[in-house]
């Protein structure tokens, strides 16, 4: 089969409610980590944590995109199925209430790659269900930021396999904190005729 390159891009943020009183306005912020599983002595695991926003005065019925000073460009590899194995697409979703996004952006990418250094040989499986534990520690306060509550909630990005050029996921995250969806797409080229 051949490869085709796949490329997957945050697409856009929508504020359905707002639910948070602490601020005047909704500042929600955006990090998504992608995480590729290595390969053993040939090739070494692969962890970036994206940024988008904080977007200020956020209202109900909303929609943010990204910044012009953002890439919304998460992942691009080639592969032969949309499944993109061996990666791992987390999304998580903060209002800017008490922290520096920068530190929490930081001490996600010390976290995922002390993890994924530590087990090379992980199966998708396993990184999967220790980088949603590791975001959720991270930022809900379990390991820095103790009492923070900007965090909002949490999303396993996947597409179903298929042979569509184009595959968008809108996905909710919605919690006390807010109520939010948020749109993601997988686009493919040279896909098999």
């Amino acid at each position: 089969m051949t490869a085709a390159l796949s490329e997957v891009r945050f697409v856009q943020l929508k504020c359905i409610k707002e639910i948070n009183e602490a601020s005047v306005d909704e500042e929600p912020y955006l990090f998504v980590a992608v995480v590729e599983a290595g390969t053993g002595l040939t090739s070494l695991p692969r962890v970036n944590v994206f940024q988008f926003g904080p977007y200020t005065n956020t209202d109900s019925g909303e929609v943010k995109t990204p910044k012009a000073n953002e890439n919304p460009l998460l992942l691009s590899r080639k592969n032969t199925v949309a499944a993109l194995p061996g990666c791992v697409i987390v999304a998580a979703l903060m209002e800017n209430d008490n922290s520096d996004p920068l530190i929490y952006r930081l001490a996600l990418r010390a976290e995922l790659s002390t993890f994924m250094l530590g087990n090379v040989m992980a199966t998708e499986a396993v990184i999967r269900t220790n980088v949603q534990t590791i975001m959720r520690n991270v930022l809900t306060g379990k390991v820095f930021f103790v009492k923070d509550d900007d965090f909002i909630a949490m999303q396993d990005i996947r597409f179903i396999e298929n042979n569509k050029v184009s595959i968008e996921n809108t996905l909710p995250f919605k919690s006390k904190q807010g109520d939010y969806t948020v749109t993601f797409r997988l686009d493919r080229s040279g896909l098999p005729g």
